[in-house]
């Protein structure tokens, strides 16, 4: 849960190295959760990772690792200082210093990549969120209209408007009726809540 900041998770570093982290965050709104128990870094959702991997054990570097190998296709900065020794995969995608001074000299431009990639995650994810929402307001609440469903979620009736046209496209049978001047399922049934599948064995 983001807490509405958007946070680097640091293990492992000292407190003046969590100090050249925290001086070297992108935006007002990110802060540096540093932590000493690998654990915490799993509960958080992090645009960037800041690990000393030698200050691992080895139980810890297992259960890291397997965390690490479940989230890369999302995760957006991946920093191991130390000598990393971690599954071809991870190495493929962290970034790799063999001491925290050699990251120093490049740590603005990690964070604030890490935290540019994060944000078009955030930015898709909020928008796949939306229109779930709209389709759900619209199988729930026929012809509901498009200026309810702009206040609902707090977009303009514009961006409603698109949103509709995407879950079209994914195959809803979404329409506009002129009487009731309102959206609803032209059948009463969902493609992608899976109501057309209702009675099947």
């Amino acid at each position: 849960m983001r807490y509405n900041a958007s946070i680097v998770g640091t293990f492992g570093l000292t407190p003046e190295q969590n100090m050249v982290v925290e001086k070297n965050l992108p935006t007002n709104n990110s802060r540096v959760m540093a932590t000493h128990d690998v654990t915490d870094l799993m509960a958080y959702n992090l645009f960037a990772l800041i690990v000393n991997y030698d200050a691992l054990t080895d139980s810890e570097k297992s259960e890291f690792e397997s965390y690490l190998l479940e989230v890369i296709p999302i995760s957006e900065a991946i920093v191991l200082l130390g000598n990393v020794t971690a599954p071809a995969t991870i190495m493929k995608k962290a970034l790799i210093y063999p001491r925290f001074e050699n990251l120093e000299v490049n740590i603005k431009y990690v964070l604030l990549s890490g935290y540019r990639k994060d944000k078009k995650t955030t930015n898709f994810s909020n928008s796949l969120c939306n229109a779930i929402i709209i389709l759900s307001q619209v199988r729930c609440h026929p012809y509901i209209t498009t200026k309810e469903l702009a206040l609902k979620i707090g977009i303009s009736e514009r961006t409603v408007q698109r949103y509709i046209e995407t879950l079209k496209c994914a195959g809803e049978w979404i329409e506009y009726d002129v009487h009731h001047k309102g959206w609803v399922l032209s059948v009463g049934k969902s493609v992608l809540w899976g109501d057309f599948d209702e009675g099947k064995d």
